[in-house]
This record gives C-alpha cells, sequence and structure tokens, in this order.
C-alpha cells in the first residue's frame, strides 16, 4: 500500500514507519524539519516537506495515497497560546482530512491519546466514558479526534480513532526514560503512597494494533483504547526500573500535599520565564490511580499484547543503558 506517515521522525512514527517498511508498504513521510527529512531519506522513506501549522503547505499531498497514519501534534503543555495548539492539531488534522476526501483515501487512522478523557475516577476506564480533557494539548486533541470523526459521518471517508495510554520502548524520550535517569542518579522520590495503578503501553505493544487497524473488515468510524495487558502500581513500577537499571530502589516518599505547593510555586516561575521543575499535571501523573480497558480493541481489532509491562520495561531499560542514555 501507498502510506501516507505524519510524524514518522518521531518515537511511536519510527516504530510504526519500520514495522510498515518491513511489510513492503511504500511509505511517504510528511515532515517541516529538514535535518529530520535527510535522516528519513536515508533509511528510504520518500519524504514530503510540509507544516500542519501551515495549511497551503498541505495541498495535494496524499495524490496517490491509499491510507494514512496521523501522529503529528503540537504536544505538552506551555509551547505557545492555546491558538496556537488549534491551529496545528486541529486546522493541521482538518486540512489532512479534506486532502484525504479529495484524494479518495481509503482509510485515515488517527493517533490521538487517553489523555483526552481526562481523569476518569470508574475504573477500568472505556471508549464510552465522557470526555474531560485539561489543557490545550488535550483538549484540541480531542476537538482533532471528533472532527475526523465527522468526516467519517459526513464525508464518508473511513476513519479510526486510536488512542494509546502513556507509551515507552527502545528511543523513548518521554516519562519512563525521564524516569529512568532520575532513578539512576538517585533524585527520584514517590509522591505518596505509590500504591496508585499506571496503565503504560509497550510500543511493541502498540505497533500490531496499528497494523491491525489497517486492515480490511475492520470497522471504521470507531475508538479504541489500546494499553499494555495489566496495570502497574507506581511502586512495583520504580522496583523493577530500578533493578533493571542496577540502581538502588528509591525509598523516600513525599507528601502529595506538600508536591502540589511546589509545582504551584514552579508553575508561578514559568511566568517569568523559568522552566518549571515540577508541574500540577506531572503530580497528578505520578499519584492519580488510573487504568483502561482494551477489550473492545481486543473484539474489534484482534489486538493481542504479546508483551507485558515488565517484559517491555526490562526491554527499554536495557536499550536506555546500551546506549548510554542513563
Amino acid at each position: 500500500m501507498n502510506i501516507l506517515v505524519t510524524g514518522s521522525s518521531g518515537f511511536i512514527g519510527s516504530h510504526l514507519t519500520r514495522a510498515l517498511r518491513e511489510r513492503g508498504d511504500r511509505i511517504v513521510a510528511l515532515v517541516h524539519s529538514p535535518d529530520k527529512a535527510e535522516a528519513l531519506e536515508r533509511t528510504g522513506v520518500e519524504v514530503l516537506q510540509g507544516d500542519l501549522a501551515d495549511t497551503p503547505s498541505l495541498e495535494g499531498i496524499m495524490d496517490g495515497i491509499d491510507a494514512v497514519y496521523h501522529l503529528a501534534a503540537l504536544r505538552g503543555e506551555g509551547r505557545g497560546p492555546r491558538e496556537y495548539y488549534r491551529k496545528v492539531n486541529v486546522y493541521g488534522t482538518r486540512a489532512l482530512l479534506e486532502e484525504a476526501v479529495k484524494s479518495g483515501v481509503r482509510h485515515f487512522i488517527y493517533v490521538s491519546t487517553v489523555g483526552v478523557m481526562g481523569w476518569v475516577r470508574k475504573l477500568p476506564a472505556t471508549e464510552e466514558h465522557a470526555c474531560k480533557p485539561e489543557g490545550a494539548y488535550h483538549e484540541t486533541k480531542l476537538e482533532a479526534e471528533k472532527l475526523a470523526l465527522r468526516y467519517h459521518r459526513k464525508e464518508g471517508l473511513p476513519v479510526t480513532v486510536i488512542r494509546p495510554t502513556i507509551t515507552y520502548g527502545p528511543r523513548d524520550d518521554g516519562m519512563l526514560y525521564k524516569l529512568a535517569r532520575l532513578i539512576t542518579k538517585g533524585r527520584f522520590h514517590t509522591i505518596g503512597s505509590g500504591e496508585n495503578r499506571m496503565h503504560l503501553l509497550y510500543v511493541e505493544n502498540l505497533v500490531p494494533a496499528l497494523l491491525n487497524a489497517l486492515e480490511e473488515g475492520r470497522p471504521r468510524g470507531e475508538t479504541y483504547i489500546i494499553a499494555d495487558p495489566e496495570p502497574i502500581t507506581l511502586n512495583q513500577l520504580v522496583s523493577l526500573v530500578a533493578r533493571c537499571a542496577g540502581a538502588p530502589v528509591p525509598r523516600h516518599h513525599i507528601p502529595v500535599w506538600l508536591a502540589r505547593m511546589a509545582a504551584e510555586v514552579s508553575e508561578a516561575s514559568a511566568l517569568i520565564g523559568v522552566n518549571p521543575i515540577i508541574t500540577k499535571q506531572s503530580v497528578d501523573i505520578l499519584v492519580r490511580d488510573r487504568c483502561y480497558s482494551t477489550e473492545k480493541a481486543r473484539k474489534k481489532l484482534v489486538y493481542r499484547p504479546a508483551h507485558t509491562t515488565e517484559e517491555g520495561v526490562k526491554e527499554t531499560v536495557a536499550w536506555f543503558k546500551e546506549h548510554g542514555k542513563i
């Protein structure tokens, strides 16, 4: 197949692109950075220059394309005003959807995040839970989700929405990488009891789910949560990472109220141009109890995660060590 991938130079995108190339698909990558374009071209991927924030640059990019994986987005918080997040995450997605309709694309797979659901009290969370996102990133990702599904209903564009949980694996520079670095430097302190559950996702579990979504016969116009087989407590995760890294297991715990107070002070410092060391959102990630149901994906996408979280973390931390990251 001829497949357009946005965000192919990113963490998840690079793993997906490799898997698609191994299948024998022709991959076209949408990139806006010349440096990333050169790196992708060296791997045999075709590159198109374009910028989600510059919608005219996206015109005609889907000529001859059969399917689209849209992963690119402005992530995190504090990277610009909210309207800029909308420009990239919503207007950029709308431009891609328009091009997909015009070119007769057979499937548009939008990769979102469980973060659009906000903090869910009734666990495990399912796709049916009401979404209450917090922050510009999650709010605009939800807006783009709804937009994609609207194009499915009104324009007949086959769309699938995938909501991964926090994803980790080789080449990861996100939550697990930061946790491993803090632990190996002896600078990690658990906030609260550490008995809250976290539901992570090994990238080698996610990629097969993304490939399954592409197959003919899978339902379109659906949203799926993808996560590892079981959640893990923060204490279990910290202990596992420490053992894999050959570091002492952190024993010190910080009261939640103290961490939240520190986050408020740190975020206030951002107003004068100082990078916040800790944020209220990062505190929530480490203390909230959250787990998700993948039952719908198991039934309709035939999602069969091949790795447990313990296996995925061991392989990931081993990669960090092998490549001098920790």
